[in-house]
């Protein structure tokens, strides 16, 4: 597994897929390869998270399991409920998937939302790109909808530690559009910094708003992660996120924060 499941669309895995994961990579992989993905490979990542807002912090509490399946060298099938499964961004969880807390601690139910989904590998090389879709699904509001993206990273030191990339991606709203399913423009990008053969840090940001009121409304997220590979299989880490840090509405008060776990064989 290389960097870009753990950085994405987990996607692409970051998914920040913008999913990928040097994490599941050998001790002798080559870092500048982000993107790269083996027939067979399956994998988990499960996004423990919660807000940190004030006044309601620990509500909502989550486990949001993203699982994928690798039947090729240049396809990853998803089965996610993180918000980077989705295109959005790593810390940002609260309330996805099993959602713990009970309606009394934010929680609308106890399941209610996933996505279902593909990653492509186009281009691996000195300029790798992904393009990703995901269907998602909103039960508890009957929303349906689908996201489409595109993952591209680069390697920008000759050491392969330094990595750039940006995860552009659009959600259209199927039913309900006059309502909370409309349209939303992310223009998200990430840095990230690989500190060692098995740890590494990274930095998501972008602008997201809805397509119509784009420059009136947008938010910008701020998302920080660190992720230590365990052993050849497994990682963790920790992500720490402002919702819309110096959008228009800003506010340091929406935060929350996700420990991760990812394994791969």
């Amino acid at each position: 597994m290389r960097l870009s499941q753990l950085l994405s669309a987990g996607l692409l895995l970051i998914a920040i897929a913008v999913p990928g994961q040097v994490l599941g990579a050998p001790d002798d992989a080559e870092v500048k390869a982000p993107v790269g993905w083996r027939a067979g490979d399956i994998g988990l990542d499960l996004d423990i998270s919660t807000s940190l807002d004030s006044g309601s912090e620990g509500e909502p509490f989550s486990m949001a399991p993203d699982l994928w399946y690798v039947p090729t060298d240049r396809l990853r099938l998803v089965f996610g409920h993180s918000a980077q499964s989705a295109g959005g961004y790593y810390g940002t969880s609260a309330g996805s998937g099993l959602c713990l807390s009970g309606t009394a601690g934010g929680c609308p139910q106890v399941y209610d939302a996933f996505n279902l989904g593909a990653d492509f590998l186009v281009n691996r090389g000195k300029l790798n790109l992904v393009a990703w879709a995901r269907g998602v699904v909103a039960t508890d509001r009957s929303l349906y909808g689908a996201t489409v993206g595109a993952n591209l990273s680069r390697a920008v030191m000759r050491s392969g530690k330094l990595i750039v990339g940006a995860n552009p991606n659009l959600y259209q709203g199927f039913n309900k559009r006059g309502g909370a399913n409309i349209a939303t423009l992310n223009l998200a990008a990430y840095v990230v910094y690989v500190l060692s053969p098995t740890m590494l840090a990274a930095v998501q940001t972008g602008l997201v708003g809805p397509l119509d009121s784009f420059v009136d409304a947008f938010a910008v997220p701020v998302s920080l992660t660190g992720m230590y590979r365990i052993n050849s299989n497994m990682g963790a880490g920790l992500a720490f996120a402002f919702r819309n840090l110096v959008g228009n509405g800003r506010s340091i008060d929406g935060r929350s924060v996700s420990i991760l776990v990812t394994w791969a064989k």
